[in-house]
């Protein structure tokens, strides 16, 4: 019942709560991982997800989906921190991890593709209709992970117990050492409050601006995830290669 400016502050609003508590949310997650195992808490989160998904596809208020999208946020595993984990973990440092990372993320970036297109097409048959194939596909992913998903970390590696104290010095010493650094975070904080303002409502601005419906919003959001891929996969490498220790002028571009 909210018209469309109440609409996206609100939509906004909850979507900053939300990233507020998987930015508290992480590092518990990430250390936890450390004393139990990288498997049973990647269970866990996948879990929640698909349970997060059922109820939105539930909800009927803008109130109920909102709690529930915001509460969620305690089991996120946001922007797959756990599954670079386990990369890290499973390969030596060096060309085989760099393979394994440009793998995992051409796989997002494919996915960034496909989500789009297949939730515009059933959304415009359901509006609930996405939330509920997503929290069917977490199951899935749920099933296969508990039946072959392997266990990663070991607490016998060599300085494990202070990896977090390590990290947390590196990550100190490098903040000393290269004032560059802070400037790159406070850009990319800059950087990513906008992109997550535009996130926050683009469809509805796209629906209020062309009048496009969940279909057309699909296809453009498709298109979107497709200029990453084009970007990270052909165009970023390319200029790496030919502007090789220009890498703070390509960042700037």
């Amino acid at each position: 019942g909210l018209d469309e400016a109440a609409t996206a502050a609100s939509l906004g609003k909850f979507i900053a709560v939300r990233s507020v508590v998987e930015f508290a949310a992480t590092p518990t997650l990430a250390f936890w991982s450390d004393r139990v195992g990288r498997r049973p808490v990647m269970l866990l989160c996948t879990f929640a997800l698909c349970l997060e998904f059922g109820l939105l596809a539930l909800s009927k208020s803008l109130l109920a989906f909102s709690a529930t999208h915001i509460a969620f946020g305690l089991l996120a595993n946001a922007n797959g921190a756990l599954e670079s984990t386990c990369i890290a973990d499973a390969t030596p440092p060096g060309a085989l991890r760099a393979v394994a990372f440009g793998r995992f993320f051409t796989v997002i970036g494919v996915v960034m593709v496909m989500g789009p297109a297949i939730g515009g097409h059933l959304a415009a048959i359901d509006g609930r209709a996405p939330f509920a194939v997503a929290s069917i596909c977490c199951m899935v992913s749920l099933l296969y992970m508990a039946s072959h998903l392997p266990e990663y970390y070991s607490k016998q590696d060599p300085g494990s117990s202070n990896s977090r104290a390590s990290a947390s010095s590196v990550v100190k010493h490098l903040l000393v050492t290269s004032p560059s650094t802070v400037w790159y975070i406070g850009a990319s904080v800059l950087s990513s409050m906008g992109m997550g303002t535009f996130g926050s409502v683009q469809v509805l601005w796209l629906r209020n601006a062309f009048g496009w419906d969940g279909l057309e919003v699909g296809r453009f959001m498709s298109m979107q995830g497709l200029l990453v891929i084009v970007s990270q996969s052909v165009i970023l490498p390319r200029l790496l290669k030919h502007l090789r220790g220009c890498e703070p002028m390509i960042a700037q571009m």
